[in-house]
């Protein structure tokens, strides 16, 4: 079972009441980068566990910057926000980070886990629709990446879409996707998952077919040079028995 030890601590009230004014904020629009990063890394030095802190900071590296200023959010795996992204979706910080009380379980405050990735996705979409809205081509270009990235880490598919294959399937819907995604209103984000999550049904199908049709191809292969040899084989035995005689 997992242990309540923290809500037993003197901090547990206080944190508790910083994440009440940091949410208050946030859903009144009055939460800028700045203070949500300094704050979530307040909140985490009192509890590195604290999951509400970790997506406050997951946050501020989101708003730091304008799109068009800010092109390595969510660019590749190795991102601070990728990470973070990780833990929550997982609910227990990396093994690499370091050793932890909890065997490393997230602590939650004031949300559960789901609510904690719905708002992420919702930074993140929002990320997408200014990306969209700033229509540089320069952006466009990579953000079935970032989508791919983290749809995958939501859907708790580590590997969604990263082969090129796939990426192939899905770059000829990009300029719908996109469009879509640019007025999409934040309650219809469940149902986007869910596509993509068909999606990555349909594409691992495709991706298992075309396995299976390269194996039949090299079983088909491994026969014809089977027989070849045998021919062989046998020519050079008839060959050598005429000798003989």
């Amino acid at each position: 079972m997992e242990s309540q030890g923290f809500r037993e601590r003197c901090e547990y009230e206080l944190i508790r009441q910083e994440l009440e004014v940091l949410f208050r904020k946030y859903h009144h629009h009055g939460l800028n980068s700045s203070a949500a990063y300094v704050e979530s890394g307040n909140l985490l030095e009192y509890d590195p566990l604290c999951a509400e802190a970790m997506f406050f900071r997951f946050y501020a590296l989101r708003k730091l910057l304008r799109p068009e200023k800010n092109q390595d959010f969510f660019a590749h795996a190795g991102r601070p926000e990728v990470r973070l992204l990780k833990q929550m979706a997982i609910s227990r910080v990396m093994d690499m980070d370091y050793p932890m009380e909890d065997e490393g379980k997230l602590h939650y405050y004031l949300c559960n886990r789901q609510e904690q990735l719905d708002l992420c996705s919702r930074e993140f979409y929002g990320y997408v629709q200014e990306v969209y809205v700033h229509g540089s081509e320069a952006l466009l270009v990579d953000v079935m990446q970032k989508i791919c990235l983290f749809e995958g880490i939501y859907l708790d598919d580590w590997q969604l879409f990263q082969d090129d294959g796939c990426k192939r399937w899905l770059e000829p819907y990009l300029p719908y996707i996109l469009e879509m995604i640019g007025g999409l209103q934040m309650e219809y984000l469940p149902r986007l998952h869910d596509i993509f999550a068909k999606v990555s049904v349909i594409l691992a199908a495709r991706k298992q077919d075309a396995a299976r049709k390269n194996n039949e191809e090299k079983e088909i292969t491994l026969q014809v040079l089977e027989a070849e040899l045998a021919d062989i084989i046998k020519d050079t035995n008839l060959f050598r028995q005429i000798g003989h005689k």
